[in-house]
């Protein structure tokens, strides 16, 4: 679905291209009767469904022929006592569907420092997350903007108290640590370092962060919990306290949605859920940047980056005669044109809830956000950019299709 596909529309036969290539390396192996009667029927779906790019069922292939077919794979190599990668990877490969949300390594995004944390270290993180302590006017903790009633997100249109150019939408910290880059702009890397900047921050928690330090140090009660958990007295260190809010951070990261249940076979979708599945991976092009099946900008099939885009985003909700909003997104990071306006492609996961959308909370709907796309982006409602790096062309959406759209959306809600 990515890159190039939507515009070369080759990528069925490359799919086709790539399972005979599997098939025939695996054909060096001591087989067993039915090994590669998998492969053989995913090749014939694909011969029997390959004449057009936006009409292909994905949903049926994943669940008849991919799935499978990486079970297979996984049953061979266990009795061909092959031994699974010894190195850390996106993916958990001792899995049969290494694809599957469920499967990736949180360990992966996570720094060398701060893996394999243990829960009293995200118990800890969690009572600090929700604690008001970290700000300088001791009103604000960092669930004042990242509500779990709302999906960690807020309905605000911009985070709170952060007026000025440089105030953007509250991003949803559940799946955040699937990505190599936090902040809408990417600026740095791990969620312990964005708890750094943020309780630094004085629009935000309107303190300092070596402050907050010294009053958590200066609470016998978290002093107390610090050296329970780190097995040290004064144990309340910068480090500390960032590893234990980056653990509960990154422990929110277990998509549990209707549509996750529906690849491992425990529920069924509706037919406009499987239709809005298809729309997005194809038609709709929405896989193009939100990637299957984390579906945001980390970039398959290593996840080693996190991608930004230059949409055009308006800075009111004019559909002709548009303003680009002014902030320059990654451009001040990296003062590199092609980044002028460019930000990273959030996950969709969870979208039902997180509105408004964008990064400035320009559209209040998902109704919105998806006719912003089916114009072109701001292209299509009079912005002109040089480095605009989605298509300007229409996509073609009927109303019925759109509506389908966010039936699909809508199963990436996570039930828990």
């Amino acid at each position: 679905t990515g890159f190039d596909s939507p515009i070369s529309f080759h990528s069925i036969p490359e799919a086709k291209a790539g399972i005979e290539g599997i098939r025939d390396y695996l054909a060096f192996y001591p087989l067993e009767k039915n090994d590669l009667v998998f492969f053989e029927n995913a090749i014939n779906y694909l011969d029997q469904n390959s004449s057009s790019f936006n009409e292909f069922d994905r949903a049926e292939f994943i669940k008849d022929f991919a799935i499978p077919i990486s079970k297979r794979i996984f049953t061979m190599q266990k009795r061909l006592a092959i031994p699974f990668a010894g190195f850390l990877t996106a993916m958990n490969s001792e899995s049969e569907v290494f694809f599957l949300p469920a499967n990736f390594n949180l360990d992966f995004f996570a720094p060398s420092y701060n893996r394999s944390t243990t829960q009293h270290q995200i118990d800890l993180g969690k009572t600090l997350f929700f604690d008001p302590i970290l700000s300088g006017n001791g009103e604000v903790s960092c669930a004042s903007c990242h509500q779990p009633q709302n999906a960690y997100a807020d309905h605000h249109q911009l985070a709170i108290d952060g007026e000025g150019s440089k105030a953007r939408n509250t991003p949803t910290l559940l799946n955040s640590a699937f990505q190599n880059s936090q902040f809408l702009d990417g600026r740095v890397t791990y969620l312990e370092d964005q708890a750094q900047v943020v309780i630094g921050n004085q629009d935000e928690m309107h303190g300092s962060f070596k402050d907050a330090v010294l009053r958590i140090a200066e609470d016998q009660n978290y002093s107390s919990q610090f050296e329970a958990v780190f097995g040290a007295e004064n144990s309340v260190t910068d480090l500390n306290l960032l590893k234990s809010i980056g653990s509960y951070v990154r422990s929110l990261s277990a998509p549990e949605s209707k549509f996750d249940s529906y690849l491992v076979g425990k529920t069924e979708l509706e037919s406009e859920e499987l239709r809005g599945f298809n729309l997005f991976m194809g038609k709709g092009k929405c896989a193009t940047c939100h990637f299957f099946p984390l579906f945001n900008g980390s970039v398959p099939p290593l996840f080693m980056e996190t991608e930004s885009e230059v949409l055009g985003v308006p800075k009111s909700p004019l559909w002709e005669n548009a303003i680009i909003d002014e902030d320059l997104g990654e451009f001040e990071i990296n003062q590199a044109e092609l980044k002028r306006f460019a930000f990273k492609t959030p996950t969709v996961r969870n979208a039902e809830i997180t509105f408004p959308y964008m990064h400035n909370g320009v559209y209040n709907s998902l109704e919105e956000v998806i006719k912003f796309y089916n114009l072109g982006g701001g292209a299509g409602i009079g912005i002109e950019l040089d480095n605009q790096t989605l298509p300007p062309d229409s996509l073609q959406l009927n109303k019925k299709e759109i509506e389908d759209l966010i039936s699909f959306i809508k199963t990436l809600t996570d039930l828990k």
